[in-house]
Order: C-alpha cells, then sequence, then structure tokens
C-alpha cells in the first residue's frame, strides 16, 4: 500500500469518526482542523519521524471521539497494514497530545491545576509531538481571538505557558507558533 493511499485511508477514517462534530465559533466540518494541523505539521517537519501526518491527523481523536487507543491500532495494522511497532508508535504519540487532565475526569480540579498538570506532561513530550502541539496552537488561536475574546484572553496565556516548557520541536514551527501568538496578543490590545 503506497503512502498516499494510506494517508487517504487514514483521513477517510478520521472524517468518519468526527462525522457531525463541527468547530466551535465557525460551525465548519470538526474533521477540517485535524487536516490542517497535519498539514502543516508535514510543511515544517524537520525530524526522522516518518508518521507527523498520521499523528497530526489523529491528534483529537481520543480526546474528541469515541475512537480508543485499540480501535486507531487494529485500523491502522488490519486496513492501513502498519507493522505493529508503527501502530503502537502512532498511537503512543496520539495518546501524548491528548488531554489527560480533563474536567469531565476530575472535575474536583480547577481549570488552572488541570492546566499545570498538562504542562508537566507536554514538557515531556517528543519533539514530533510538540510541532503537533505547535501546529495546533497555529490552527486554533485565530479563531478564538475572532469569536470569543474574554476566552482569548485565558488562551492566550496557557499557551505562552506550554510553550514556556515545549522547546524541543521545530524551531521554525516554534516561531510560527510564538508570532501567531503574538498577532492574537495585537488583535485583543487593539479590540479594546
Amino acid at each position: 500500500m503506497t503512502l498516499p493511499e494510506r494517508h487517504q485511508l487514514l483521513t477517510d477514517f478520521i472524517i468518519e469518526k468526527h462525522k457531525g462534530q463541527l468547530r466551535k465559533y465557525t460551525n465548519t466540518p470538526y474533521h477540517e482542523h485535524p487536516i490542517r494541523v497535519a498539514n502543516l505539521a508535514v510543511k515544517y517537519h524537520e525530524s526522522n519521524h516518518l508518521f507527523i501526518f498520521e499523528i497530526g491527523l489523529c491528534h483529537d481523536l481520543f480526546e474528541d471521539t469515541d475512537c480508543t487507543y485499540e480501535e486507531l491500532y487494529k485500523f491502522l495494522v488490519k486496513k492501513l497494514k502498519y507493522d505493529c511497532i508503527e501502530s503502537n508508535i502512532i498511537c503512543n504519540a496520539v495518546e501524548r497530545l491528548t488531554n489527560q487532565y480533563t474536567q469531565e475526569k476530575y472535575p474536583e480540579l480547577t481549570r488552572k491545576t488541570r492546566k499545570e498538570l498538562e504542562l508537566e506532561k507536554s514538557a515531556n513530550m517528543p519533539s514530533y509531538c510538540q510541532n503537533i502541539k505547535y501546529a495546533d496552537i497555529i490552527d486554533n488561536i485565530s479563531s478564538i481571538v475572532k469569536y470569543d475574546k474574554k476566552f482569548a484572553k485565558t488562551y492566550i496565556q496557557e499557551k505562552i505557558e506550554l510553550l514556556n516548557v515545549m522547546r524541543n520541536g521545530c524551531i521554525h514551527l516554534f516561531i510560527k507558533c510564538c508570532a501567531a501568538i503574538n498577532a492574537a496578543q495585537e488583535e485583543l490590545k487593539l479590540s479594546e
């Protein structure tokens, strides 16, 4: 199976898993977000990690759909013919990118505490996972600033704190992420 064929089948899989989900604020199909994140991460891909597109494409599956590690693993092995090691690499990365400290799982913790715990986890992510986080921030920030200025202040501060501990990814993508945050801060100042 060729790489483009695998990528198309995986794209079809995530479209199906995110079926019916819409992006907050814009009401566009949710699956467009992971596709943009994957493409942006690939564009700035510098490491020798082979699965950056796959990880970017799947980065929200465990958090925002009913997809489990086991389901994604089986799909990768049986349908896409990745071997067991490759499939585990992809699934492990998606698991690392999934917020563990959610309000649903930890209702007793404040948002601030949950985000601090996520920071600890993110600081130890491999560089290729940090690249996906950078691309995710870039893709999310403009719509949050445009449509929810009140929350945008909190979001921007959380992402600044995240970038302070996530410095192992591609420097060019990191700079692009910092620039997006800076532009968002400027836009918020102009709107006050």
